[in-house]
């Protein structure tokens, strides 16, 4: 463990917080709405570090190929948790509407 930590060095853990940080600023703006961007950026950025050291530990980090696989790696747990948290914590504006048409009906 403490050869993968000093083999990945503070490239790799920059590299990986940047694709965090851009996944969740690209999220926070293409969403908008009722979303609060600084959660999608810690979401994405914590989703990010851990995709890219997870993958690091399961395949290695030994060659430049590798290392894109984890950044790659890195962007999908990144979009990943940003996706599950989306729909643990923001309702849907259709399903809104839907529950507001619903209501309306059962008051008639």
């Amino acid at each position: 463990m403490k050869e993968l930590m000093t083999q990945i060095g503070l490239w790799g853990w920059i590299c990986w917080a940047s694709v965090g940080l851009v996944a969740g600023l690209f999220t926070g703006r293409a969403m908008g709405g009722n979303r609060i961007m600084v959660i999608d950026i810690l979401i994405s950025l914590a989703g990010a570090l851990f995709g890219g050291f997870g993958s690091a530990l399961a395949i290695g980090f030994d060659t430049p190929q590798l290392f894109i696989i984890s950044v790659l790696i890195a962007l999908f747990v990144a979009g990943l948790s940003l996706w599950v948290a989306s729909r643990a914590f923001y309702k849907d504006p259709v399903d809104e509407e839907e529950e507001l048409e619903q209501t309306s009906k059962r008051d008639l």
